[in-house]
Protein backbone atom coordinates (compact mmCIF):
# COMPACT_ATOMS: atom_id res chain seq x y z
CA UNK A 1 0.00 0.00 0.00
CA UNK A 2 1.45 3.37 -1.03
CA UNK A 3 2.29 5.79 1.76
CA UNK A 4 0.10 8.86 2.03
CA UNK A 5 0.70 12.46 3.03
CA UNK A 6 -0.17 13.56 6.57
CA UNK A 7 -1.33 17.15 7.11
CA UNK A 8 -0.53 19.02 10.31
CA UNK A 9 -1.68 22.40 11.60
CA UNK A 10 -0.20 24.38 14.48
CA UNK A 11 -1.37 27.49 16.37
CA UNK A 12 -0.56 30.77 14.55
CA UNK A 13 0.97 32.11 17.77
CA UNK A 14 3.70 29.46 17.52
CA UNK A 15 4.84 30.46 14.03
CA UNK A 16 4.24 34.22 13.91
CA UNK A 17 8.02 34.80 13.67
CA UNK A 18 8.60 31.93 11.24
CA UNK A 19 9.28 33.21 7.74
CA UNK A 20 7.02 31.27 5.38
CA UNK A 21 5.70 32.50 2.03
CA UNK A 22 3.13 29.80 1.28
CA UNK A 23 0.05 28.16 2.78
CA UNK A 24 1.53 24.66 2.70
CA UNK A 25 5.12 23.73 3.50
CA UNK A 26 7.27 20.83 4.71
CA UNK A 27 6.34 20.38 8.38
CA UNK A 28 9.85 19.28 9.35
CA UNK A 29 10.95 22.90 8.81
CA UNK A 30 9.13 23.75 12.04
CA UNK A 31 11.85 22.01 14.04
CA UNK A 32 14.21 24.85 13.16
CA UNK A 33 11.66 27.52 14.10
CA UNK A 34 11.34 29.32 17.43
CA UNK A 35 8.46 27.21 18.75
CA UNK A 36 7.64 26.03 22.26
CA UNK A 37 9.30 22.94 23.69
CA UNK A 38 6.08 20.88 24.02
CA UNK A 39 5.16 21.57 20.38
CA UNK A 40 8.63 20.58 19.22
CA UNK A 41 8.37 17.35 21.23
CA UNK A 42 4.93 16.64 19.77
CA UNK A 43 6.26 17.13 16.24
CA UNK A 44 9.27 14.90 16.88
CA UNK A 45 7.03 12.11 18.17
CA UNK A 46 4.78 12.40 15.13
CA UNK A 47 7.72 12.38 12.71
CA UNK A 48 9.47 9.47 14.46
CA UNK A 49 6.55 7.21 15.20
CA UNK A 50 4.44 7.79 12.08
CA UNK A 51 7.25 7.87 9.51
CA UNK A 52 6.65 4.21 8.52
CA UNK A 53 3.04 5.03 7.60
CA UNK A 54 3.36 8.37 5.79
CA UNK A 55 5.44 9.52 2.85
CA UNK A 56 5.71 13.13 3.97
CA UNK A 57 4.39 15.60 6.51
CA UNK A 58 2.97 18.94 5.38
CA UNK A 59 1.97 21.88 7.56
CA UNK A 60 -1.16 23.79 6.56
CA UNK A 61 -1.23 27.45 7.61
CA UNK A 62 -4.69 28.66 8.61
CA UNK A 63 -6.66 25.42 7.93
CA UNK A 64 -9.88 27.32 8.60
CA UNK A 65 -9.53 28.81 5.10
CA UNK A 66 -10.26 25.43 3.51
CA UNK A 67 -13.95 25.04 4.30
CA UNK A 68 -15.73 25.16 0.93
CA UNK A 69 -15.45 23.37 -2.41
CA UNK A 70 -13.14 25.77 -4.25
CA UNK A 71 -10.51 26.09 -1.54
CA UNK A 72 -10.69 22.37 -0.70
CA UNK A 73 -10.07 21.52 -4.35
CA UNK A 74 -7.07 23.87 -4.36
CA UNK A 75 -5.74 22.15 -1.22
CA UNK A 76 -6.25 18.61 -2.51
CA UNK A 77 -4.37 19.39 -5.71
CA UNK A 78 -1.30 20.29 -3.64
CA UNK A 79 -1.30 17.60 -0.97
CA UNK A 80 -1.67 14.43 -3.03
CA UNK A 81 -5.26 14.06 -1.81
CA UNK A 82 -4.21 13.53 1.81
CA UNK A 83 -6.83 11.84 3.96
CA UNK A 84 -5.56 12.56 7.49
CA UNK A 85 -5.04 15.78 9.42
CA UNK A 86 -3.69 16.33 12.95
CA UNK A 87 -4.63 19.57 14.68
CA UNK A 88 -1.90 20.43 17.19
CA UNK A 89 -3.72 22.71 19.62
CA UNK A 90 -2.56 24.95 22.48
CA UNK A 91 -6.14 25.24 23.71
CA UNK A 92 -7.04 28.47 21.88
CA UNK A 93 -8.87 26.77 19.03
CA UNK A 94 -9.63 23.37 17.52
CA UNK A 95 -9.32 23.40 13.73
CA UNK A 96 -10.50 20.71 11.37
CA UNK A 97 -10.43 20.36 7.57
CA UNK A 98 -13.72 19.16 6.03
CA UNK A 99 -13.57 15.85 4.20
CA UNK A 100 -10.48 14.61 6.06
CA UNK A 101 -10.09 12.34 9.06
CA UNK A 102 -9.20 14.90 11.73
CA UNK A 103 -7.32 14.08 14.93
CA UNK A 104 -6.86 16.39 17.92
CA UNK A 105 -3.51 16.61 19.75
CA UNK A 106 -3.61 19.00 22.73
CA UNK A 107 0.11 19.30 23.36
CA UNK A 108 0.08 22.03 26.05
CA UNK A 109 -1.42 20.03 28.93
CA UNK A 110 1.40 21.02 31.32
CA UNK A 111 0.49 24.72 31.16
CA UNK A 112 -2.13 26.10 33.52
CA UNK A 113 -3.51 28.78 31.16
CA UNK A 114 -3.63 26.35 28.23
CA UNK A 115 -5.63 23.78 30.20
CA UNK A 116 -8.11 26.45 31.26
CA UNK A 117 -8.44 27.71 27.66
CA UNK A 118 -8.98 24.20 26.38
CA UNK A 119 -11.68 23.39 28.91
CA UNK A 120 -13.40 26.77 28.36
CA UNK A 121 -13.30 26.24 24.60
CA UNK A 122 -15.07 22.89 24.89
CA UNK A 123 -17.49 24.12 27.53
CA UNK A 124 -18.68 26.94 25.26
CA UNK A 125 -18.72 24.97 22.03
CA UNK A 126 -18.55 21.20 22.66
CA UNK A 127 -19.86 20.52 19.15
CA UNK A 128 -16.35 21.27 17.87
CA UNK A 129 -15.43 17.71 18.82
CA UNK A 130 -17.82 16.28 16.21
CA UNK A 131 -15.23 17.29 13.58
CA UNK A 132 -12.65 14.84 14.99
CA UNK A 133 -12.42 11.06 14.90
CA UNK A 134 -9.85 10.74 17.71
CA UNK A 135 -7.73 12.52 20.27
CA UNK A 136 -4.01 11.84 20.60
CA UNK A 137 -2.45 11.33 24.04
CA UNK A 138 -5.41 12.82 25.90
CA UNK A 139 -5.51 11.89 29.58
CA UNK A 140 -8.70 13.70 30.56
CA UNK A 141 -7.61 17.32 30.20
CA UNK A 142 -11.14 18.47 29.39
CA UNK A 143 -13.26 15.63 30.76
CA UNK A 144 -14.40 14.84 27.23
CA UNK A 145 -17.46 12.62 26.90
CA UNK A 146 -15.97 10.19 24.39
CA UNK A 147 -19.12 8.11 24.03
CA UNK A 148 -21.24 11.15 23.20
CA UNK A 149 -18.85 12.35 20.48
CA UNK A 150 -17.79 8.86 19.32
CA UNK A 151 -14.13 9.75 19.73
CA UNK A 152 -11.29 7.26 19.97
CA UNK A 153 -8.33 7.73 22.29
CA UNK A 154 -5.09 7.25 20.40
CA UNK A 155 -1.81 6.81 22.29
CA UNK A 156 1.40 7.89 20.56
CA UNK A 157 4.37 7.13 22.78
CA UNK A 158 7.98 8.04 22.01
CA UNK A 159 10.20 5.00 21.43
CA UNK A 160 13.02 6.86 23.23
CA UNK A 161 13.44 9.97 25.34
CA UNK A 162 13.29 13.44 23.80
CA UNK A 163 15.74 15.80 25.45
CA UNK A 164 15.80 19.24 23.82
CA UNK A 165 17.98 20.92 26.43
CA UNK A 166 21.65 20.85 25.49
CA UNK A 167 22.74 21.85 29.00
CA UNK A 168 20.67 20.51 31.89
CA UNK A 169 20.95 21.87 35.41
CA UNK A 170 20.53 20.60 38.96
CA UNK A 171 19.80 22.71 42.05
CA UNK A 172 19.88 21.83 45.75
CA UNK A 173 16.58 22.99 47.22
CA UNK A 174 16.56 26.21 49.22
CA UNK A 175 13.21 27.67 50.21
CA UNK A 176 12.65 31.15 51.62
CA UNK A 177 9.01 31.11 52.83
CA UNK A 178 8.80 34.89 52.51
CA UNK A 179 10.16 35.21 48.97
CA UNK A 180 10.10 32.59 46.18
CA UNK A 181 12.24 35.00 44.12
CA UNK A 182 14.98 35.05 46.76
CA UNK A 183 15.04 31.27 47.03
CA UNK A 184 15.11 30.90 43.24
CA UNK A 185 17.98 33.36 42.81
CA UNK A 186 20.04 31.64 45.52
CA UNK A 187 19.56 28.25 43.85
CA UNK A 188 20.28 29.69 40.42
CA UNK A 189 23.62 31.05 41.65
CA UNK A 190 24.64 27.65 43.04
CA UNK A 191 23.29 25.41 40.28
CA UNK A 192 25.53 22.90 38.53
CA UNK A 193 25.29 21.39 35.07
CA UNK A 194 23.65 18.00 35.39
CA UNK A 195 25.69 14.81 35.35
CA UNK A 196 25.02 11.11 35.61
CA UNK A 197 26.43 11.08 39.16
CA UNK A 198 23.27 12.78 40.39
CA UNK A 199 21.73 9.30 40.61
CA UNK A 200 24.10 6.64 41.88
CA UNK A 201 23.30 2.93 41.68
CA UNK A 202 24.34 2.45 45.31
CA UNK A 203 21.81 4.97 46.56
CA UNK A 204 18.83 3.85 48.63
CA UNK A 205 15.51 4.05 46.89
CA UNK A 206 15.12 7.47 45.26
CA UNK A 207 11.82 9.33 45.08
CA UNK A 208 11.37 11.03 41.70
CA UNK A 209 8.61 13.61 41.26
CA UNK A 210 7.48 15.09 37.94
CA UNK A 211 5.87 18.53 38.19
CA UNK A 212 3.75 20.64 35.87
CA UNK A 213 2.72 24.28 36.07
CA UNK A 214 -0.89 23.24 36.59
CA UNK A 215 0.12 20.90 39.44
CA UNK A 216 1.91 23.74 41.25
CA UNK A 217 -1.52 25.42 41.55
CA UNK A 218 -3.11 22.27 43.03
CA UNK A 219 -2.93 22.61 46.84
CA UNK A 220 -3.32 18.87 47.47
CA UNK A 221 -0.42 17.98 45.19
CA UNK A 222 1.72 20.78 46.66
CA UNK A 223 1.08 19.44 50.18
CA UNK A 224 2.09 15.95 49.08
CA UNK A 225 5.26 17.42 47.56
CA UNK A 226 6.06 19.47 50.69
CA UNK A 227 5.66 16.39 52.90
CA UNK A 228 8.01 14.41 50.65
CA UNK A 229 10.56 17.22 50.93
CA UNK A 230 10.38 17.15 54.74
CA UNK A 231 10.73 13.37 54.79
CA UNK A 232 13.89 13.56 52.68
CA UNK A 233 15.24 16.53 54.63
CA UNK A 234 15.13 14.69 57.98
CA UNK A 235 15.90 11.14 56.81
CA UNK A 236 19.51 10.51 55.64
CA UNK A 237 18.40 7.35 53.80
CA UNK A 238 16.00 9.26 51.54
CA UNK A 239 16.81 11.11 48.33
CA UNK A 240 14.37 13.22 46.32
CA UNK A 241 14.76 14.29 42.68
CA UNK A 242 12.18 16.73 41.32
CA UNK A 243 11.67 17.64 37.66
CA UNK A 244 10.90 21.38 37.46
CA UNK A 245 7.64 22.40 35.73
CA UNK A 246 7.75 23.48 32.09
CA UNK A 247 6.35 26.95 31.38
CA UNK A 248 5.06 28.70 28.28
CA UNK A 249 7.49 30.21 25.80
CA UNK A 250 8.88 33.57 26.85
CA UNK A 251 9.22 32.57 30.51
CA UNK A 252 10.52 29.01 30.32
CA UNK A 253 13.93 30.02 31.69
CA UNK A 254 15.32 28.31 34.76
CA UNK A 255 14.67 31.28 37.08
CA UNK A 256 10.96 31.42 36.24
CA UNK A 257 10.66 27.64 36.55
CA UNK A 258 12.23 27.75 40.03
CA UNK A 259 9.93 30.61 41.09
CA UNK A 260 6.88 28.70 39.83
CA UNK A 261 7.94 25.64 41.83
CA UNK A 262 8.66 27.54 45.06
CA UNK A 263 5.45 29.57 44.77
CA UNK A 264 3.47 26.33 44.66
CA UNK A 265 5.26 25.02 47.75
CA UNK A 266 4.50 28.23 49.65
CA UNK A 267 0.79 27.97 48.78
CA UNK A 268 0.70 24.61 50.58
CA UNK A 269 1.62 26.37 53.87
CA UNK A 270 3.67 23.38 55.03
CA UNK A 271 6.84 24.47 56.91
CA UNK A 272 10.06 23.50 55.08
CA UNK A 273 13.56 23.93 56.56
CA UNK A 274 15.14 27.22 55.46
CA UNK A 275 18.41 25.52 54.61
CA UNK A 276 20.16 24.28 51.51
CA UNK A 277 19.02 20.67 51.19
CA UNK A 278 21.49 18.67 49.04
CA UNK A 279 19.43 15.44 49.27
CA UNK A 280 16.64 17.23 47.39
CA UNK A 281 17.64 18.04 43.83
CA UNK A 282 15.59 20.07 41.35
CA UNK A 283 16.49 19.19 37.75
CA UNK A 284 15.58 20.87 34.48
CA UNK A 285 15.36 17.66 32.44
CA UNK A 286 15.01 14.16 33.82
CA UNK A 287 15.33 12.74 30.31
CA UNK A 288 19.06 13.54 30.48
CA UNK A 289 19.35 10.90 33.24
CA UNK A 290 17.39 8.24 31.37
CA UNK A 291 20.39 5.95 30.91
CA UNK A 292 20.96 5.78 34.70
CA UNK A 293 17.40 4.88 35.68
CA UNK A 294 17.54 1.09 35.08
CA UNK A 295 20.46 0.82 37.51
CA UNK A 296 18.76 2.42 40.52
CA UNK A 297 15.69 1.74 42.63
CA UNK A 298 13.18 4.56 42.48
CA UNK A 299 9.52 5.37 42.90
CA UNK A 300 7.73 7.86 40.67
CA UNK A 301 5.17 10.46 41.73
CA UNK A 302 3.34 12.68 39.28
CA UNK A 303 0.15 14.73 38.87
CA UNK A 304 -2.56 13.89 36.37
CA UNK A 305 -1.79 17.22 34.63
CA UNK A 306 1.64 16.03 33.47
CA UNK A 307 1.98 15.33 29.74
CA UNK A 308 3.04 11.69 30.00
CA UNK A 309 3.69 11.40 26.26
CA UNK A 310 6.73 13.70 26.58
CA UNK A 311 8.57 11.12 28.66
CA UNK A 312 10.52 8.08 27.54
CA UNK A 313 8.89 4.69 28.27
CA UNK A 314 12.08 3.84 30.20
CA UNK A 315 11.26 6.51 32.80
CA UNK A 316 8.09 4.57 33.69
CA UNK A 317 9.12 0.97 33.06
CA UNK A 318 12.19 1.23 35.33
CA UNK A 319 10.17 2.47 38.33
CA UNK A 320 9.26 0.23 41.27
CA UNK A 321 5.91 1.96 41.56
CA UNK A 322 4.10 5.01 40.24
CA UNK A 323 1.60 7.19 42.09
CA UNK A 324 -0.57 9.54 40.04
CA UNK A 325 -2.42 12.26 41.97
CA UNK A 326 -5.69 13.02 40.21
CA UNK A 327 -6.07 16.70 41.07
CA UNK A 328 -8.89 18.16 38.94
CA UNK A 329 -9.82 14.63 37.78
CA UNK A 330 -10.91 13.55 41.27
CA UNK A 331 -13.95 11.33 40.95
CA UNK A 332 -13.85 11.43 37.12
CA UNK A 333 -11.58 8.48 36.35
CA UNK A 334 -13.34 5.71 34.44
CA UNK A 335 -12.22 2.37 33.04
CA UNK A 336 -11.44 3.83 29.62
CA UNK A 337 -9.15 6.45 31.14
CA UNK A 338 -7.40 3.76 33.17
CA UNK A 339 -6.80 1.74 30.03
CA UNK A 340 -5.30 4.81 28.32
CA UNK A 341 -3.02 5.38 31.31
CA UNK A 342 -1.86 1.77 31.22
CA UNK A 343 -1.14 2.03 27.50
CA UNK A 344 0.89 5.17 28.13
CA UNK A 345 2.89 3.58 30.95
CA UNK A 346 3.43 0.24 29.23
CA UNK A 347 1.61 -3.08 28.80
CA UNK A 348 2.81 -4.48 32.14
CA UNK A 349 1.54 -1.62 34.32
CA UNK A 350 -0.92 -2.97 36.90
CA UNK A 351 -3.36 -0.90 38.96
CA UNK A 352 -2.63 -1.74 42.62
CA UNK A 353 -4.78 0.84 44.42
CA UNK A 354 -7.44 3.33 43.34
CA UNK A 355 -8.80 6.08 45.56
CA UNK A 356 -10.60 9.36 44.80
CA UNK A 357 -7.27 11.18 45.31
CA UNK A 358 -4.68 8.99 43.59
CA UNK A 359 -3.85 5.89 41.56
CA UNK A 360 -1.01 3.54 42.48
CA UNK A 361 0.52 1.49 39.66
CA UNK A 362 2.94 -1.40 40.21
CA UNK A 363 4.83 -3.95 38.07
CA UNK A 364 5.56 -1.38 35.36
CA UNK A 365 8.06 -3.68 33.68
CA UNK A 366 11.08 -3.35 35.96
CA UNK A 367 13.23 -6.44 36.53
CA UNK A 368 14.91 -6.20 39.95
Amino acid sequence: MAKQTLLLSVPPSEIFSFAVDRSIFDATQLLAANISEPLKKALLIIFRELAPSYRRFLCVVRPEMFVEATTLKWLNERVDEAKEHICLSDGHSLKAIPGLRNHLFFYAADWLDARERFRRNLRWAPEQLTQFVSTINDMGEASIDYRKFKLNRRILRPSSGINLQHVCWSYSLYSNPHSPEDGANRMLARGVSIHSGLLISGDPCVDIVLCSEAAMHDLNFCRVLANKINEAAFNPSRKLVIQLPSLQSGRNNNLDRLICFLSGLHRARVPIPRLELPRIQLVTSLNSLEDKLPSIKYTLTLPSSIALWQWSPAVFSSAISLTCYLGELRGQVDQEMLESLQKMLGPRAVLAEWSPEALLMRDLGRVI
